[in-house]
């Protein structure tokens, strides 16, 4: 992580994306909100504005300051250590600290067609896919989950609102992960098993079991668990949560 010292306050940033933080220092981020536009793109949730620049089409989150730590900034940090580890995500790349107008600022890049999870789900394309296209996605979900957690972190929200689905038409599909904000390190295997509850929860009224058996058998193969291991996790903290 870089650091580049304003007027507005500080700009932190990754490697590669230099001349887009200087750029932000010299334009004031006021000036750089004014030009931002707004996002038709149905994936896009919150206050998350396109800003369109000569480095690229970034999209822009936004968040007033306090006491406790950036959302933001964590989302930054949490984005670049998962990156780090090998897990495909689509994370803030610039973050704006700004004392000034009291807001944290992060900017990420824009991928023009991406789809989340949930709005396939939603709009029930899911079931219009050839059972080949659905065991790529499938698979390709399960990779991501499965190298982040032998990577030793655990997302807390994973949900088909938090997956970017890129190329369906395409051999290139690609899925990333979104909203870091409550990653966290973790070995707990029933932490992992909140993750992995939580993702089936939000998807099995469309998804189907074969789908998710799919999900699970590619899953332990790459973090070479066995499923009873997982069963006697769940177990152990029910009774846990019994004594109590």
């Amino acid at each position: 992580m870089l650091k580049l010292k304003t007027e507005d306050g500080v700009i932190r940033y990754e490697k590669g994306y230099e001349e887009f933080a200087r750029w932000l220092g010299v334009q004031g981020i006021e000036n750089v909100i004014s030009n931002t536009c707004d996002v038709e793109d149905k994936w896009i949730r919150g206050r998350v504005k396109l800003l369109k620049t000569e480095f690229g089409e970034f999209l822009l989150k936004e968040k007033r300051s306090s006491l406790f730590r950036s959302s933001i900034l964590k989302e930054f940090q949490n984005g670049i250590l998962l990156k780090e580890s090998g897990v495909a995500v689509l994370s803030i790349v610039v973050c704006v600290s700004s004392k000034k107008y009291k807001r944290d600022y992060g900017f990420l890049p824009y991928i023009s067609g991406s789809l989340s999870g949930l709005h396939i789900i939603k709009n029930l394309l899911w079931n219009g896919f050839s059972d080949s296209l659905r065991k790529r996605v499938v698979w390709t979900v399960a990779d991501i989950v499965a190298r982040m957690h032998t990577a030793g972190f655990v997302h807390g929200d994973l949900n088909p609102s938090n997956l970017l689905i890129y190329g369906l038409n395409d051999r290139n599909l690609k899925v990333y992960l979104l909203d870091f904000g409550g990653v966290r390190k973790s070995s707990s295997l029933f932490a992992r098993v909140k993750d992995l509850a939580r993702l089936w929860r939000s998807a099995k009224e469309v998804v189907s079991e074969r789908d998710g058996f799919r999900f699970l058998r590619r899953y332990l193969s790459i973090v070479r668990g066995d499923i009873r291991d997982y069963i006697y996790a769940v177990e152990r903290r029910l009774r846990k949560i019994r004594k109590r």
